[in-house]
């Protein structure tokens, strides 16, 4: 619990500087962006010397640890990359959570709160969202009619494996034996592209011998995974420990999809930067995080006797 606190405080303290110099730069250099080497380049003094812990907490090996900085602050909306590597500083904005509470992102007040990126307040400022505006939540029907309309042959395609849904859940299987008409699988295809593998993922079906498909996109892996799953009658789950202090351990049997990462991290401090499956917040912040995974179908199990 106090790796969770640590980490939080500190990216806290980077996200407040980060923007600043952001501020800084384009007051300086008469611009609207600034070049993500100059941000990069002062960041990789200070984390330099950095507690361990923090370190730790961003696990991309291809990118070094100022980068995944930056793309973590832009996942957020506290940065903004406007192509080219360039980053600008968007407008302050107030989040509304669904129990009605308010988040600023992207303000130059550094956030002190214990848990989450975004700061607490009574007031909306000038831009406000709902959390449903400032993340798309497409429902898990709307996913899969997404990609019914979009499923084209591709008779010559050849996956290296196949994610198999049934009653049971999901599973990786190099068994194409297994395959049954009309059903949907995920197909994983290798491509070399140069000295390099790439893995594209397919939504598909299976029809007359053939596969019609059509290729998910960079994001949207994890929540078509969960959509075909619960086709099958089948929804990942999460239970809550209590912690000392009021705080709240959530504990998930999945990683979620970006969406709700995204909303998690304004009210929740993750374990790790990407992909994590347990979060640090406070009792006061259960009925948003319970109306957050609902648009993903999760289901509570019993933890340490919370369920109010």
């Amino acid at each position: 619990m106090i790796d969770y606190l640590l980490i939080q405080k500190k990216i806290n303290y980077y996200s407040c500087y980060v923007k600043h110099m952001i501020n800084g730069f384009c007051e300086e250099f008469y611009t609207n962006k600034i070049h993500a080497k100059r941000l990069t380049s002062v960041l990789e003094r200070l984390f330099a010397n950095e507690d361990e812990i923090f370190l730790k907490f961003f696990r991309d090996e291809k990118l070094s640890i100022p980068y995944q900085f930056l793309q973590y602050l832009n996942a957020q909306g506290e940065i903004l990359h406007v192509g080219e590597n360039r980053y600008a500083l968007p407008p302050e904005r107030t989040i509304v959570l669904p129990d009605g509470q308010n988040v600023v992102i992207s303000s130059l007040e550094k956030n002190s709160g214990q848990v989450g990126s975004g700061r607490f307040t009574t007031e909306k400022t000038a831009i406000f969202l709902n959390y449903d505006e400032y993340v798309f939540l497409p429902t898990f029907e709307q996913i899969i009619q997404h990609y019914e309309n979009k499923l084209k042959n591709h008779h010559d395609i050849e996956p290296s494996e196949i994610v198999i849904f049934n009653e049971l859940g999901s599973f990786k299987s190099t068994n194409f034996k297994q395959v049954k008409d009309g059903d949907y699988y995920i197909l994983k295809v290798e491509r070399l592209l140069g000295a390099q593998i790439k893995t594209e993922n397919y939504f598909a079906k299976r029809q007359d011998r053939e596969w019609f498909v059509a290729e998910i996109r960079n994001g949207l892996f994890v929540r078509t995974r969960m959509a075909l799953r619960s086709r099958k009658n089948v929804n990942s789950t999460y239970w809550l420990s209590e912690q000392s202090n009021g705080l709240i351990q959530v504990n998930l049997q999945y990683s979620l999809p970006k969406e709700e990462e995204s909303l998690m991290h304004l009210i929740a401090t993750p374990k790790e930067y990407k992909w994590s499956k347990s979060y640090l917040t406070t009792k006061s912040q259960l009925e948003n995080i319970r109306a957050i995974f609902t648009h993903c179908k999760l289901k509570e199990v019993k933890g340490n006797g919370i369920h109010n």
